[in-house]
């Protein structure tokens, strides 16, 4: 930011950009927050058996997986 005397941030739609000059802008540092930080040691996941689909649902799902696939919008996954 040094090299620039302003930050301008377009909005995508019909408002004017924002401009910031970078006399005002600071570096802040904030810690990410602990997740699951409430949970107790002997807590376990809970476990719920698969749903059962009927014949149509079935081919519909796979076709869409496959299709997602095919896009790249998802991966096979190398766990069991």
């Amino acid at each position: 930011m040094e090299l620039h005397s302003e930050a301008n941030f377009k909005t995508g739609g019909a408002e004017r950009p924002l401009n910031i000059p970078v006399c005002c802008l600071a570096v802040a540092k904030v810690n990410p927050p602990r997740l699951f930080k409430f949970l107790s040691s002997d807590c376990h996941p809970i476990t719920i058996p698969t749903r059962k689909h009927n014949a149509e649902d079935t081919k519909i799902i796979e076709q869409e997986v496959k299709e997602l696939l095919k896009a790249g919008v998802i991966e096979e996954a190398s766990t069991p």
